[in-house]
């Protein structure tokens, strides 16, 4: 979940903390800033102004207070579960868990949160589970090194694996639309591509025609070619914007896992590189805030995490370089050259509780599903949660029961 508070405050990010690591730091000339978009950002908002929670569904999202039973909605395997209960709770104390990634979850108490808690000499796990008043009063730090060096945070929730959206009709073809969005100009008769990288001219020219590609200028590194037959889709998108302004069409969110895929090697292929052969995550680099928002939302649905640090250059817009981690099954760049650059994955993206504060009272609905380990995705940073949880209602929604 991520509202107007994600915009007020710092986001705790472990996991990326040295973004900047791959090049040597914060560069000459750059002003790092922290983990918020650039606009001005509004006073913390009290949980009956907060956005409701989202849900994903097959059909799209949903907000929380409107799912009944037998509603379908996606649960730890990243496949549908069917809602099998649903109650309201009344007015109920709540309590911000936030993530190491900079996600958060608004719970109530008794909120019961299936964890891998580490400890003892060796760094060994142990699965547990906990209530969100638990973990209010418990030490969310892991046992140290017996040198004093940190062993980092001492429960993780379990992430979802990829979201089994059906199969989308898509005007254009998703990896296209990921390289114009990263390295296209869309705003003017046609869509013109500008990349150094062959290979990213080769799997456009599998699906639109890319007549001549060349560098506009004697010398320059990077060739440029228009690619025939996208423009019109890109216009009805409303695409034909300047960098600043470019997004991910909503639709192309809820592709399949290939489409999605895709989408994001794209993406990456243009506006991505590679931390080095000793960092498991990657890095995106945009000056939108729309994008950092939904490679966000399309990385969690890929199983992922995603976190993101803005800076500045003195006369220059600011810009964002995100952090992200993908799950060893899904590969983030298509060329050869960037993805010479990604190790061979050791580690699985995580989640670990960095924080747990109260939150004011909020009216708060409960539902469990089918699934048999009773976990399903929340939000659009797609948290894994557990039977039984308790999130606020927007204080508008109305609820009403579906007969089983």
């Amino acid at each position: 979940m991520r509202d107007a508070a994600w915009k007020e405050e710092q986001t705790v990010d472990l996991g990326h903390r040295d973004v900047f690591s791959s090049t040597g730091g914060a560069r000459a000339g750059l002003n790092v800033l922290d983990s918020r978009p650039p606009a001005s950002s509004p006073s913390r908002v009290s949980i009956e102004d907060a956005p409701e929670p989202e849900i994903a569904t097959p059909q799209g999202w949903r907000p929380w207070g409107e799912l009944h039973v037998g509603d379908e909605v996606f649960g730890s395997d990243g496949r549908t579960t069917v809602v099998t209960d649903a109650y309201e709770r009344g007015r109920q104390p709540t309590y911000r868990v936030r993530f190491s990634d900079g996600s958060y979850s608004v719970v109530d108490g008794d909120q019961p949160w299936l964890l891998r808690q580490r400890g003892g000499k060796y760094a060994d796990w142990r699965d547990l589970t906990m209530t969100t008043a638990e973990l209010l009063l418990a030490n969310l730090q892991a046992p140290t090194y017996a040198d004093g060096r940190s062993r980092g945070w001492r429960f993780t929730i379990p992430m979802a694996g990829p979201i089994q959206y059906p199969t989308m009709d898509l005007p254009v073809e998703p990896y296209t639309l990921g390289a114009l969005i990263a390295n296209g100009g869309l705003t003017g008769s046609s869509a013109t591509l500008t990349t150094p990288d062959h290979e990213v001219v080769t799997r456009i020219r599998r699906h639109y025609a890319i007549p001549a590609w060349r560098p506009s200028a004697p010398g320059e590194v990077c060739a440029r070619g228009t690619v025939r037959g996208t423009i019109a889709s890109i216009r009805r998108l409303g695409l034909d914007v300047h960098s600043a302004d470019k997004f991910i069409p909503a639709t192309y969110l809820r592709g399949d896992v290939e489409q999605r895929v895709a989408l994001l090697q794209g993406l990456m292929d243009g506006d991505g590189a590679s931390r080095g052969a000793r960092r498991a995550s990657v890095l995106y680099f945009t000056s939108s805030e729309a994008l950092v928002r939904e490679m966000r939302e399309l990385v969690t649905s890929l199983g992922g995490t995603a976190s993101a640090r803005w800076y500045t250059r003195p006369g220059r817009r600011p810009e964002a370089s995100m952090g992200l981690m993908l799950p060893r099954i899904i590969e983030p760049f298509h060329t050869s050259a960037k993805r010479r650059g990604v190790p061979q994955k050791v580690t699985q993206p995580r989640r670990a509780i960095v924080g747990v504060q109260p939150h004011g009272e909020g009216r708060i609905r409960s539902f469990s599903v089918a699934a048999p380990d009773g976990l399903y995705v929340v939000g659009r940073d797609h948290v894994l949660t557990h039977n039984g949880t308790s999130w606020p209602m927007s204080p508008t929604s109305s609820v009403s029961t579906r007969p089983c």
